[in-house]
């Protein structure tokens, strides 16, 4: 398992496109609800891109979400519009809000979902924090992280002001320990700044991994292995 957690360490060294490939021009939209609930996306790792948006009812406000509306360049101009359909909700068996967000970055792709929207954490001064999962594929390399946090503001400016969602780095390692008898059982996981957690990574061609490791400006390691 180790290769694969690590293997992640790679992916974040590209430098992304400054438009993406759905960027296309459409007339300007303001929420519909005065429930809609602003975003701030950081993608990519070396130059990170920011790009902000709001969910909203566009039936109305307690209609239930049903869109993302983004804006590509963050000039306050919201100009796109992805919609996305309820699920049906496992447990209850109620259709609830299932916002999927698909980006298209050059030859990345990157998927953000947020669950548990119909039931946020009310935090102070309108925020609400949403789980969330976030996938990333580049080629044939994939890794989906699960159970992070996301915040949600009631303005652009709050949005701008607050906690970004980030798609990329930074991550960190999380490390526990549960002792049996006297064993002491170690396990490492890689978290990123949403503190979601790395579920899986997979190389569909290499057997090969960098690990990377820094200590502020300082390289301690950087070594690549084969693996499989």
């Amino acid at each position: 398992m180790m290769p694969r957690l690590l293997a992640v360490c790679l992916l974040f060294t590209i430098t992304l496109p400054a438009v993406a490939e759905e960027a296309q021009p459409k007339p300007v939209v303001t929420p519909v609800s005065s429930n809609a609930r602003w975003f701030r996306l950081v993608v990519g790792g070396e130059k990170p891109r920011t790009i902000v948006g709001f969910v909203d009812e566009s039936r109305g406000t307690g209609k239930g979400y049903n869109r993302f509306v983004i804006d590509w360049d963050g000039n306050g101009t919201p100009e796109a519009i992805f919609a996305f359909p309820p699920a049906r909700d496992w447990e209850t068996g109620k259709f609830v809000p299932s916002p999927t967000l698909k980006l298209r970055m050059g030859e990345t792709r990157l998927g953000l979902e947020l669950y548990g929207l119909a039931f946020p954490e009310e935090g102070e001064g309108g925020e609400r924090r949403v789980w969330m999962n976030w996938t990333v594929r580049e080629g044939a390399f994939s890794a989906r992280f699960i159970n992070g946090q996301g915040r949600l503001y009631p303005s652009a400016d709050a949005a701008e002001r607050g906690t970004p969602i980030h798609l990329g780095p930074p991550f960190r390692f999380d490390v526990n320990s549960t002792t049996r008898g006297p064993e002491a059982l170690i396990s490492v996981g890689l978290k990123d700044a949403n503190d979601a957690t790395l579920r899986v990574a997979g190389n569909e061609t290499e057997r090969k991994i960098s690990v990377r490791l820094t200590a502020g400006e300082n390289v301690k390691l950087d070594t690549t292995a084969e693996y499989g």
